[in-house]
């Protein structure tokens, strides 16, 4: 009985353990869709500038004179990157709840474990 409720307690941890991974994952991800809509704007603001018109980047305090052509191709690497690593954390979250559906499972087994052994 004492081995089933180590086990279980260490399921528990393991539960915990992966809430706290899945939670920081999900956090991430919605960073990465804001970064996504902004982008977006900017790509769409910079698809509205027509031929010859200047584009400034602010870098740090500055703002600087870009070539709209490289302000253009920025914004879709980096939109491009973004979906990227949106899909590499779908499928981090995904494992995430896997894993985290597999030990809730084995903590209702021990669960059972535990509550057979103490009716006897």
């Amino acid at each position: 009985m004492a081995s089933a409720q180590q086990a279980l307690q260490a399921v528990i941890e393991q539960i915990q353990t992966l809430n706290g991974e899945m939670s920081a994952q999900v956090k991430q991800r919605e960073q990465l869709q804001t970064q996504q809509s902004e982008n977006s704007m900017v790509k769409k603001e910079l698809d509205l500038v027509k031929e010859g018109e200047v584009v400034y980047k602010l870098v740090g305090p500055a703002l600087l004179k870009q070539d709209l052509d490289e302000a253009k191709t920025n914004v879709a690497k980096r939109l491009e990157y973004i979906e990227k690593e949106l899909t590499r954390y779908d499928g981090l979250i995904k494992t995430t709840e896997d894993k985290l559906e597999k030990a809730q499972s084995e903590a209702m087994k021990l669960k059972t474990v535990i509550e057979a052994q103490s009716a006897q």
